[in-house]
């Protein structure tokens, strides 16, 4: 049994177990087993998974994504496109960041819908993740491959990789362009590296320069345009 500490997540409580239950609820899954993603087992070698919170969904999800710095605008149609996602009964699945993650996820939850987060560990210094804490204590579900990421560059590529993985389609809810890179860019390569489609939508005239040259970066590279949270959602699921 975990002790209180390790039963409030303050520190880890994991079992030598192969599969399973790994204590304060975490599980080790593989490809055998039955709540594994369906399209996640689809890809080579697919990774063991460990998995907090409610059990993973059978349906395929579609994945939002978008700038952790998002301002109120793409917050709006970050909620917007959870809320309808969940309202036709699909599950919603982010990277589990702050700004379009979060929001997006909120609305998924708001309309009772399933919601799945993919944090780059489930665990950092020892310690349950807060965003992990909160999504499990809402009822949804966070899943990683890593326990603790001592490489985080990796951990975060492999984010990416799942959750674009586990999903039919990808959502950009509000990108912001970085000269630097952005994750947002990368999780649209992806999406399309695995074959799935992005639907990017188009911000108003009132948003800032940089989620207006995000949208157009990924407009030229391939993503389908959307007006609004509904088409984009009609195009996600087409």
């Amino acid at each position: 049994r975990p002790t209180a500490r390790e039963a409030l997540g303050l520190i880890p409580f994991f079992p030598s177990m192969p599969r399973g239950d790994m204590g304060y609820g975490v599980r080790l899954i593989d490809a055998e087993s039955p709540e594994y993603p369906r399209l996640l087992r689809l890809l080579p070698n697919p990774p063991r998974l460990y998995v907090l919170g409610r059990e993973l969904p059978r349906e395929p999800a579609v994945a939002v994504a978008g700038a952790r710095d998002a301002d109120s605008i793409g917050l709006s149609l970050a909620r917007e496109v959870g809320r309808l996602l969940a309202k036709r009964g699909v599950p919603v699945a982010t990277g589990l960041s702050r700004g379009v993650d979060e929001a997006a996820l909120d609305g998924a939850l708001s309309a009772g819908g399933v919601t799945v987060g993919v944090p780059p560990s489930l665990y950092v210094d020892g310690r349950l993740r807060r965003e992990v804490r909160r999504l499990v204590g809402m009822g949804g579900a966070a899943v990683s491959e890593r326990l603790e990421a001592s490489d985080i560059r990796r951990a975060l590529a492999e984010r990416n990789w799942i959750t674009v993985g586990m999903a039919r389609s990808l959502i950009v809810a509000y990108a912001r362009y970085r000269q630097s890179g952005w994750g947002t860019l990368i999780a649209a390569r992806a999406a399309w590296r695995l074959g799935r489609p992005v639907v990017i939508i188009r911000p108003p005239d009132s948003a800032p320069k940089d989620a207006v040259l995000g949208f157009e970066t990924l407009a030229k590279l391939g993503a389908l345009v959307a007006e609004t949270p509904e088409e984009a959602v009609e195009r996600a699921l087409a």
